[in-house]
Protein backbone atom coordinates (compact mmCIF):
# COMPACT_ATOMS: atom_id res chain seq x y z
CA UNK A 1 0.00 0.00 0.00
CA UNK A 2 2.85 2.37 0.65
CA UNK A 3 3.74 4.53 -2.33
CA UNK A 4 0.39 4.19 -4.07
CA UNK A 5 -0.23 7.33 -6.07
CA UNK A 6 3.30 8.59 -5.43
CA UNK A 7 5.08 9.65 -8.61
CA UNK A 8 8.49 8.08 -9.17
CA UNK A 9 11.05 10.88 -9.17
CA UNK A 10 14.23 8.80 -9.36
CA UNK A 11 16.80 9.50 -12.07
CA UNK A 12 19.18 6.76 -13.21
CA UNK A 13 21.98 6.06 -15.61
CA UNK A 14 20.71 5.20 -19.12
CA UNK A 15 23.56 2.73 -19.62
CA UNK A 16 26.56 1.12 -17.99
CA UNK A 17 29.80 3.08 -18.24
CA UNK A 18 31.82 6.02 -16.98
CA UNK A 19 29.76 8.82 -15.44
CA UNK A 20 30.52 12.41 -16.50
CA UNK A 21 29.47 15.82 -15.27
CA UNK A 22 27.75 17.52 -18.21
CA UNK A 23 30.39 20.28 -18.13
CA UNK A 24 33.08 17.68 -18.87
CA UNK A 25 31.72 16.40 -22.20
CA UNK A 26 33.51 17.33 -25.43
CA UNK A 27 30.40 18.69 -27.19
CA UNK A 28 30.19 22.43 -26.42
CA UNK A 29 26.40 22.66 -26.82
CA UNK A 30 25.90 20.12 -24.03
CA UNK A 31 28.89 21.19 -21.91
CA UNK A 32 27.68 24.81 -21.87
CA UNK A 33 24.22 23.64 -20.74
CA UNK A 34 22.60 25.50 -23.63
CA UNK A 35 19.87 22.85 -23.80
CA UNK A 36 19.67 22.36 -20.03
CA UNK A 37 21.57 20.70 -17.22
CA UNK A 38 22.06 16.96 -16.84
CA UNK A 39 24.79 14.37 -16.98
CA UNK A 40 26.50 11.97 -19.39
CA UNK A 41 27.78 8.40 -19.54
CA UNK A 42 30.49 6.98 -21.79
CA UNK A 43 28.88 3.59 -22.48
CA UNK A 44 30.62 0.23 -22.25
CA UNK A 45 27.84 -1.53 -24.14
CA UNK A 46 25.12 -0.32 -26.45
CA UNK A 47 22.04 -0.97 -24.31
CA UNK A 48 20.19 2.28 -23.55
CA UNK A 49 17.40 2.31 -20.95
CA UNK A 50 14.94 4.89 -19.63
CA UNK A 51 16.65 7.07 -17.01
CA UNK A 52 13.26 7.77 -15.41
CA UNK A 53 9.58 6.89 -15.59
CA UNK A 54 7.38 8.66 -18.12
CA UNK A 55 5.99 8.63 -21.64
CA UNK A 56 8.00 8.65 -24.85
CA UNK A 57 7.21 12.09 -26.22
CA UNK A 58 9.46 12.28 -29.25
CA UNK A 59 12.00 10.23 -31.19
CA UNK A 60 14.23 11.99 -33.70
CA UNK A 61 13.87 10.54 -37.23
CA UNK A 62 17.56 9.62 -37.11
CA UNK A 63 16.94 7.61 -33.90
CA UNK A 64 19.85 9.27 -32.05
CA UNK A 65 17.69 11.09 -29.48
CA UNK A 66 14.59 10.20 -27.48
CA UNK A 67 12.53 12.51 -25.27
CA UNK A 68 10.72 11.21 -22.17
CA UNK A 69 8.10 13.31 -20.37
CA UNK A 70 7.40 12.57 -16.70
CA UNK A 71 3.97 12.65 -15.07
CA UNK A 72 5.04 15.99 -13.54
CA UNK A 73 5.72 17.45 -17.00
CA UNK A 74 9.55 17.34 -16.95
CA UNK A 75 11.03 16.65 -20.38
CA UNK A 76 14.26 14.66 -20.45
CA UNK A 77 16.29 14.18 -23.61
CA UNK A 78 18.41 11.04 -24.00
CA UNK A 79 20.93 11.90 -26.72
CA UNK A 80 23.08 9.03 -28.02
CA UNK A 81 26.53 10.01 -29.27
CA UNK A 82 27.91 13.26 -30.65
CA UNK A 83 27.27 14.21 -34.30
CA UNK A 84 25.48 10.87 -34.73
CA UNK A 85 22.57 12.63 -36.46
CA UNK A 86 24.79 12.49 -39.56
CA UNK A 87 24.68 8.67 -39.46
CA UNK A 88 20.98 8.80 -40.42
CA UNK A 89 19.87 6.20 -37.86
CA UNK A 90 22.17 3.40 -39.04
CA UNK A 91 23.80 2.51 -35.69
CA UNK A 92 20.53 2.60 -33.69
CA UNK A 93 17.75 0.08 -33.09
CA UNK A 94 14.69 1.37 -31.22
CA UNK A 95 12.81 -0.60 -28.56
CA UNK A 96 10.06 2.04 -28.04
CA UNK A 97 7.75 4.27 -30.04
CA UNK A 98 6.13 7.64 -29.35
CA UNK A 99 3.37 7.29 -26.77
CA UNK A 100 4.87 4.27 -24.98
CA UNK A 101 4.85 4.41 -21.18
CA UNK A 102 8.24 3.53 -19.69
CA UNK A 103 9.53 2.76 -16.23
CA UNK A 104 13.01 3.50 -15.00
CA UNK A 105 15.18 0.88 -16.73
CA UNK A 106 12.83 0.09 -19.63
CA UNK A 107 14.93 -0.62 -22.78
CA UNK A 108 14.80 2.37 -25.16
CA UNK A 109 17.36 1.57 -27.85
CA UNK A 110 20.55 -0.19 -28.78
CA UNK A 111 23.61 1.61 -30.13
CA UNK A 112 26.20 -0.09 -32.31
CA UNK A 113 29.21 1.39 -30.50
CA UNK A 114 31.74 -0.02 -32.98
CA UNK A 115 29.92 1.50 -35.95
CA UNK A 116 29.77 4.91 -34.22
CA UNK A 117 33.47 4.80 -33.31
CA UNK A 118 34.44 3.66 -36.82
CA UNK A 119 32.64 6.72 -38.20
CA UNK A 120 34.93 8.92 -36.07
CA UNK A 121 32.21 9.99 -33.64
CA UNK A 122 31.90 9.71 -29.87
CA UNK A 123 29.48 7.31 -28.19
CA UNK A 124 28.78 9.45 -25.10
CA UNK A 125 25.14 9.34 -24.00
CA UNK A 126 23.78 12.59 -22.56
CA UNK A 127 20.71 13.02 -20.35
CA UNK A 128 19.38 16.60 -20.35
CA UNK A 129 16.55 18.17 -18.33
CA UNK A 130 15.18 20.44 -21.05
CA UNK A 131 12.57 22.34 -19.00
CA UNK A 132 14.42 22.73 -15.73
CA UNK A 133 12.04 25.42 -14.49
CA UNK A 134 9.93 22.53 -13.08
CA UNK A 135 12.78 21.38 -10.82
CA UNK A 136 13.88 22.81 -7.50
CA UNK A 137 16.82 20.40 -7.31
CA UNK A 138 18.40 17.40 -9.03
CA UNK A 139 21.46 15.20 -8.42
CA UNK A 140 24.75 16.97 -9.14
CA UNK A 141 26.91 14.43 -10.97
CA UNK A 142 30.66 14.29 -10.59
CA UNK A 143 32.87 12.72 -13.26
CA UNK A 144 34.80 9.57 -12.51
CA UNK A 145 32.36 6.97 -11.19
CA UNK A 146 31.48 3.80 -13.02
CA UNK A 147 27.76 3.05 -13.16
CA UNK A 148 25.62 0.10 -14.13
CA UNK A 149 22.63 0.25 -16.44
CA UNK A 150 19.63 1.83 -14.64
CA UNK A 151 21.71 2.58 -11.52
CA UNK A 152 19.76 5.18 -9.53
CA UNK A 153 21.73 8.42 -9.18
CA UNK A 154 19.30 10.29 -6.97
CA UNK A 155 15.93 12.05 -6.78
CA UNK A 156 14.48 14.87 -8.85
CA UNK A 157 12.79 17.46 -6.65
CA UNK A 158 9.89 19.28 -8.30
CA UNK A 159 8.73 22.80 -7.44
Amino acid sequence: MFGLGKKDSRIASPCAGALLNISDVSDEVFASKTMGDGFAVVPIDGVITAPLAGTIQMIFPTKHAISVKTAQGLKVLVHMGFDTVELEGEPFTLDVKVGDKVKLGTPLAKMNLDQIKESGRETTVVVIYTNMDLLSDFPKIQSGSTVTDAQVLGELLYK
